[in-house]
């Protein structure tokens, strides 16, 4: 039998697991899913970024950088947008630090969601919808099983090891959101691709190491600090600059 590029597609995932990343791919015979740590392969890893993912509980940011410092070489490279040109051997560095005493913060998980956008558009008269979607990792404190009342916090002003620990979600479900009524005009479920998940991972470890970085060390007057208004100021400039 002949299959198409899709079903084949479909018939393959990328597995992360406690123990490293895996290939998985559908054995008709066995009836089951065949995992290949892809340590054990010959496939550059930027082979496996397109193919969509599966996490298994326990994960954590620290243990997903960890899992692909052994490609840094070649992250720094394609993913050097997503660094915001910094180098990943300076996200490794802090990634294997840990606090003799963690502070506290409000988030007790880290979620990896989609913010998606259906803007109302006209062009030559026609009406038609704008969609606009990007991923970014949130902290989330969860304060009920049905997640309804769940408060959502940005980690890129709160201490890398403080959040890294954090058990690590994925959530898959989607809602296109109109900007002005703030109206759901689409809703559904969308794969999650291991690049579309390495780079978020890595690009909001660097936001966060550069903006607390520049919050603790002294300003150009060397007169302290920088105060907190000028972090937010610089926040909100990073991101008009990240959402382009």
């Amino acid at each position: 039998m002949i299959h198409s590029p899709i079903n084949n597609y479909q018939m393959q995932k990328v597995t992360i697991k406690q123990g490293g990343i895996y290939f998985s791919f559908w054995d008709q015979e066995q009836d089951d899913w065949v995992d290949k740590n892809i340590t054990e392969g010959s496939l550059p890893f930027t082979w496996y970024m397109k193919y969509p993912i599966q996490i298994e509980e326990g994960l954590t940011v620290r243990k997903i950088i960890k899992m692909v410092e052994p490609y840094a070489d070649i992250l720094n490279i394609v993913m050097i947008h997503d660094l915001s040109a910094m180098d990943f051997e300076k996200i490794l560095e802090l990634n294997r630090e840990s606090k003799s005493q963690s502070s506290s913060i409000e988030p007790n998980a880290v979620y990896l969601v989609r913010i998606a956008e259906s803007i109302p558009t006209v062009q030559d008269e026609d009406e038609f919808n704008f969609l606009n979607s990007y991923p970014v990792i949130v902290g989330v404190k969860e304060l009920d099983e049905t997640g309804e009342n769940d408060e959502v916090f940005s980690l890129s002003t709160i201490d890398f090891l403080d959040w890294c620990d954090l058990p690590f979600e994925i959530d898959d479900y989607v809602e296109y959101l109109n900007p002005q009524t703030e109206e759901v005009q689409f809703e559904g479920v969308m794969n999650w691709t291991l690049g579309e998940l390495v780079s978020t991972v890595l690009g909001q470890a660097a936001i966060t190491i550069q903006i607390m970085q520049n919050s603790v060390s002294p300003t150009a007057q060397t007169d302290g600090p920088v105060e907190i208004f000028a972090v937010f100021n610089w926040i909100e400039d990073l991101d008009k600059i990240l959402l382009r």
